[in-house]
C-alpha cells in the first residue's frame, strides 16, 4: 500500500552511494553504511525551512503571550456563542498580525514520517531478500539495480554485515559469520548517539 515511499528513499540513498564510492572513492561497504546518514542529511535540509518558521513561530508566540491572556480575561465568564466566536477571531487576528501559522509546527513531522515508513520498508527488503540470505534472487528494489542490493548484502562495516539486526535468528547470523554480541556492540553507540541528539534536539527550542 505504501510501496511508492520506497522510491524517493531508494534514489536518495542510490544518489549518496554514486556520490561517495563513485564520486569519493571510498570503499562499497562503507558508501552504503555512510548513505544512510546522507538520508537524513537530506531530509533535514528539505524541512530547515519549516523547522525555522516553526522556531520563529514559537518565539513570537511567547513573545505576544500577554496580548493573549488579555483577550482570554477580557472574555472570562462570557460563554454565549457570538462572545466565544469572537474570542477565537481576535486570536487568529492576533496571529495574522504578527505572522504566526499555528500549524507550521506540523510540516516537519509530515514530511519525515514517510521518509522513516520508507527507509524501513527499503532496509527490511535488502535484508530479507526473496529466498532467503543463502539463496537471494536479485531483484531490484525501488530506484536500487539488483547489483547495488547484491553490493548492499555483501558488505561490511567493521566486520559486520550490513544485513545483520539484532533479533536476527541465530544461525542466520552464523551464515553471515557474525553474532549478536557483535551487531549489538556496533548498533547500541550508534543508538546511544541518536538518542543523545534527538533529545538535546527536542530540548533546545523549549530552551530558547
Amino acid at each position: 500500500m505504501l510501496d511508492f515511499l520506497i522510491y524517493p528513499v531508494s534514489g536518495v540513498m542510490k544518489l549518496w552511494h554514486l556520490l561517495l564510492h563513485d564520486g569519493l572513492g571510498l570503499d562499497d561497504s562503507l558508501a552504503w553504511f555512510i548513505s544512510l546518514f546522507g538520508l537524513v542529511i537530506t531530509v533535514r535540509a528539505i524541512i530547515a525551512p519549516f523547522t525555522w518558521k516553526m522556531y520563529k513561530s514559537g518565539r513570537l508566540t511567547a513573545q505576544i503571550r500577554p496580548k493573549r491572556v488579555a483577550i482570554t480575561e477580557e472574555f472570562a465568564g462570557r460563554h454565549d456563542e457570538d462572545s466565544i466566536r469572537e474570542m477565537q477571531q481576535r486570536h487568529k487576528d492576533l496571529n495574522k498580525e504578527y505572522g504566526i501559522n499555528p500549524f507550521a509546527g506540523c510540516v516537519p513531522t509530515l514530511i519525515q514520517i514517510p521518509v522513516i515508513v520508507g527507509l524501513y520498508q527499503v532496509l527490511l527488503l535488502m535484508a530479507r531478500p526473496e529466498g532467503g540470505l543463502e539463496n537471494p534472487v536479485p531483484r531490484s528494489i525501488g530506484f536500487l539495480s539488483a547489483e547495488e542490493v547484491q553490493s548492499f548484502l555483501q558488505g561490511r562495516v567493521f566486520n559486520v554485515p550490513l544485513p545483520a539486526y539484532v533479533t536476527m535468528p541465530a544461525e542466520q547470523l552464523a551464515f553471515l559469520d557474525t553474532t549478536r554480541e557483535d551487531v549489538l556492540s556496533f548498533v547500541l553507540p550508534l543508538f546511544i548517539v541518536a538518542a543523545v541528539f534527538t533529545a538535546f534536539n527536542m530540548a533546545l527550542p523549549t530552551y530558547r
